[in-house]
């Protein structure tokens, strides 16, 4: 299925909010409230050095758009007054800020400078919305690495189960829990491939393509989390819109969730990180007490690094004020253990099955525990396996942008960010715990975007991103806990194996769980997305125009070919 989007907006009054990025404005005038056309005001960077430059119109008013969020340093500068210096001037993701100054008449050389960051009250819009920065990311306890907690700190927001049929994860102020729209850089990260819906049937799997393959929810990983899209060590700051949004987020009627990433600066710095779990400072559970089984195994570390800084090569090439990298490294490895008790073929009955039964059989763990559970053993054939059942998941995230000024009013960004991932183990808590699934999943996202200050008061912003996510689900016999994996001349015929079609049985009137063997499905979804933004001031007016572009792909493969072997004894 392929999808494609075109949306224009168009908005105009005296004040507006622009996109992701920050805008700030204000009012020039004198002491005796008389307005100061023709004031220079210089807008500085304080990472970066970028300057941005403009003047007051004949109101006195100003405005600087496409600001990227941080922290600033203005100058206010006019004739027969004072210069006015004002820094720490924090600017936030998607925030219309304002900013007025009262000049002092005097020498024009003389400089007032005023240290401040107060926040600023956005008095330019109705828009209601929680930011969550760098700081508070960085002290906030984050389970599992992902900033779903943070997002449940906005009023309005709910949390809601995760099942199959609805897998948002939260709902906002009513709305479905499908409907909320994330972008990082400005680009649509609502991209996930459809992963493996499970329905219920004879085997108990069947997978289709749900929520996630119609490009209606973000592009997350095995833990639900976005450190595949981006690691947190590398989000400079993210905002959550919940009402009264600008036109141009119009694609989805939920919660706008804008994410923007960290850039290098004029300093080179970096950062090494590593959490973990360990089983070792753990109690063991009920579970495990209750079967009478020792305590199972948990690893858990996330580790990774940052570093970022202007691009030098020495002799040639010094990107100070101009260049920058940011570089994020991020290894998840997870490795557990749960415990489990289900009904297996005893020693006898494989024994006595004829060689090709006694194949599929042995699929099943090595009984370790008599039990009645299930009959009389000698009767049904039928033991127990009690142990645990493995899972390791590991996931790498690599992201690397470069920003770039040509000039004060021309500067570019490219970013890439790749996250292979791959999970390990039994399809739930009572499966055969040596039919283990593979589950791989792969995010990869290129974005870019242009900055153009055509005049003072116009500026072109452009976003171009391609995205694309494969799910992919397979499955075989291990040889573990005394299974053994049937030969695939057995499972497959003449034309067929693993590679593309499955296999599967179970036992009618047993209560043997049923066994899957070889390729289950492959989804994949790409995407394509053109943005341009071109924001206008004229007079006491600020307009904004702007052409959203997505071209959106999901593709499902199912296998070839599904045998079904019921038994009836």
């Amino acid at each position: 299925m392929t999808g494609n989007k075109l949306l224009f907006a168009g908005a105009l009054g005296a004040s507006f909010l622009f996109g992701q990025n920050a805008q700030l404005s204000g009012l020039i005038q004198d002491p005796s409230a008389l307005k100061i056309p023709g004031a220079e005001i210089t807008l500085r960077n304080e990472q970066t050095g970028g300057k941005r430059v403009t003047k007051s119109n004949d109101d006195g008013l100003y405005s600087i758009f496409s600001l990227n969020p941080g922290v600033y340093r203005i100058s206010v500068h006019a004739a027969n007054f004072e210069t006015v210096i004002r820094e720490g001037i924090k600017l936030d993701v998607g925030e219309s800020a304002r900013l007025d100054f009262d000049l002092r008449i005097g020498d024009s050389h003389t400089e007032v400078t005023v240290h401040s960051d107060a926040p600023q009250i956005n008095t330019e819009d109705a828009s209601v919305g929680t930011v969550i920065d760098r700081e508070i990311i960085d002290q906030m306890p984050l389970n599992g690495r992902g900033i779903q907690s943070l997002i449940e700190l906005t009023p309005g927001v709910v949390v809601t189960p995760v099942v199959d049929a609805s897998r948002g994860q939260f709902a906002v102020n009513g709305q479905r829990t499908d409907a909320n729209y994330f972008t990082v850089d400005g680009v649509s990260a609502n991209f996930s491939a459809g992963d493996a819906t499970q329905v219920t049937n004879q085997l108990g799997r069947n997978f289709s393509i749900g929520q996630a393959g119609g490009g209606m929810l973000p592009a997350n990983n095995f833990l639900g989390t976005f450190s595949n899209l981006v690691s947190p060590d590398a989000l400079q700051e993210f905002k959550i819109q919940t009402s009264t949004f600008a036109p141009e987020y119009g694609r989805s009627p939920g919660a706008q969730i804008g994410l923007i990433t960290r850039s290098g600066g004029n300093l080179y710095s970096g950062s090494l990180f590593e959490y973990f779990r360990n089983d070792k400072a753990d109690a063991n559970d009920w579970f495990s007490n209750q079967l009478a089984m020792p305590k199972p195994p948990l690893r858990f570390n996330n580790f990774g690094g940052t570093l970022g800084g202007p691009v030098r090569i020495p002799h040639l090439y010094n990107g100070h004020d101009r260049t920058f990298f940011f570089l994020s490294v991020e290894d998840l490895v997870l490795t557990q253990a749960f415990p489990v008790a289900i009904p297996v073929p005893t020693v006898q009955a494989r024994q006595t099955a004829s060689p090709s039964f006694a194949a599929l059989l042995n699929v099943y763990p090595l009984p370790n525990r008599s039990s009645s559970l299930y009959g009389d053993p000698a009767t049904t054939g039928l033991s127990q396996f009690a142990g645990a059942y493995p899972l390791r998941q590991e996931q790498q995230t690599y992201g690397l942008r470069l920003d770039h000024s040509f000039t004060d009013r021309l500067m570019l960004f490219v970013r890439y960010n790749r996250a292979p991932s791959q999970s390990y183990g039994p399809a739930d808590s009572v499966s055969n715990p040596a039919d283990i699934q593979t589950y791989a999943l792969s995010t990869e996202t290129l974005t870019l975007g242009l900055t153009h200050t055509v005049t003072p008061n116009i500026v072109n912003e452009i976003r171009l991103n391609g995205s694309r996510q494969s799910a992919g689900v397979s499955a075989a016999v291990r040889n573990l806990l005394g299974a053994q994996s049937p030969p695939d001349s057995l499972l497959f015929p003449a034309g067929y194996s693993r590679n593309d079609s499955a296999f599967g049985f179970e036992m009618l009137n047993a209560p043997l769980p049923s066994v899957l063997v070889g390729f289950i499905e492959q989804d994949r979804a790409r995407q394509m997305q053109l943005v341009d933004n071109l924001s206008w001031r004229k007079g006491a007016h600020q307009f904004k125009f702007g052409a959203d572009y997505r071209w959106f792909s999901p593709v499902q493969v199912d296998p070839g070919l599904v045998s079904v072997l019921l038994f009836s004894d």
